[in-house]
This record gives C-alpha cells, structure tokens and sequence, in this order.
C-alpha cells in the first residue's frame, strides 16, 4: 500500500468530527450524567496539535458540528432522545455554548464547516460535493464520539469512494463506551482503510 500516494497533502482532507464543548467539556458531559475517559484531555490536546500540523503541511481542514436535539433531530435520532432514561433533550443546538467548537483550535476564516444532523458526516450534507471540488481522494477523521459519529462518517465516506484513515488516539469515546475505540480501529482496518500512528502521517505530510 503506497501511504505517500494515499496520504498526498493535495488530495486529502482532513475532518474534525464533532469538536464540540458538549462532547468535549467535562462539565457538559457531566452535565448529561456521562464521563469521558480520564485521558480525554491529553487526547484532545493531541487532537489540536494534529491539526496544526494539517494546516502546516497543509491539507484542506473540514469541521463539523453536530446538533443532537429532540426538537431538531431527525427521527431516529429523536426517538431515541425521548426513551432516554436521563430524559435528555438537547445535547448541541446552534446557539449553545455545547454546540461550540472546544478548547484551543477552532475553524480560520478559509476552513469549512458543516452542520450535520446526522451522525454520519456526508448523509444529507453539502460535504460529499465539497470534497470532491477540491479533488479529495482520502479523508483523515479524528474527534468524537468514536464508535458513533467517526464510525458512521467512515461509512459514509466509504460510500462515496474515499479512501479512510484513522490516525490512532486522536478520537474519543464517553467512559462507559471507551473499549469500543479498539473495535472502531479493527473496523476500519478490516474494512474502510488504515488506523496508523500519527507519527506515520506526519511524517509522509511533513517530509
């Protein structure tokens, strides 16, 4: 497999999935009697270092932001809002400090966002043609939450032939679900693409 091809700065894109304060914060989460897992600042630290070097080598940088609300959500995603034993009924909504990208990286002026309400990225999104005006062939994913809205995105990119990789600990998953970030890099592997370590991408990006 030809990584320097495949990870060309040209031709790849780079999707930060869900960098939100309300997956991110440990308050919010809290707030929704969730935890994250006690490395998931040192992961999120990662994360933004990543992305500074995306932009550097540069490669094109999408974002997206989620918006989970009973009111706003399609319905299967609603549906299950409502039957949620905590009685949860907006976890990000535009407007909110929850639906706001988190910590020290955020979008620049030139960077795309998309609002997606769904978990996967690309499904009733303006993101599939985006990508495909720029000429992208690969999409790196990282951010939150693994085994939903990056799984389901990988998916979804898959569908529209892109090649998918996941750079290793820089996605996350609340604490209850943290064992399903081993399977989602199994998944993709078996599956969609390549799980390396970032040293490997940076290293192709950066020579």
């Amino acid at each position: 497999m030809d990584l320097t091809n495949l990870l060309n700065p040209l031709t790849t894109a780079l999707l930060v999935i869900d960098k939100q304060a309300g997956y991110f914060d440990p308050a919010l989460v809290m707030e929704r009697y969730r935890n994250l897992p006690i490395n998931a600042a040192n992961i999120l630290d990662s994360i933004d270092d990543f992305i500074d070097n995306a932009r550097r080598a540069p490669v094109e940088v999408v974002w997206t932001q989620m918006v989970e609300d009973i009111d706003l959500s399609p319905l299967p995603i609603s549906e299950i809002m409502r039957v949620d034993p905590d009685k949860i009924t907006t976890i990000t909504k535009p407007g909110s400090q929850s639906f706001e990208i988190f910590r020290r990286v955020k979008p620049s002026s030139s960077e795309k966002i998309i609002t997606k309400y769904r978990y996967d990225a690309f499904a009733k999104t303006e993101l599939s043609a985006y990508l495909n005006g720029k000429g992208i062939k690969s999409v790196v994913l990282i951010g939150g939450y693994a085994s939903r809205c990056v799984l389901a995105s990988v998916v979804g990119a898959n569908g529209q032939d892109l090649f998918c990789v996941v750079p290793r600990g820089l996605v996350v998953n609340q604490e209850t679900s943290a064992n399903e970030v081993e399977t989602l890099y199994d998944i993709v592997n078996a599956i969609f693409g390549i799980t390396p370590k970032v040293e490997e991408i940076l290293a192709i990006w950066h020579q």
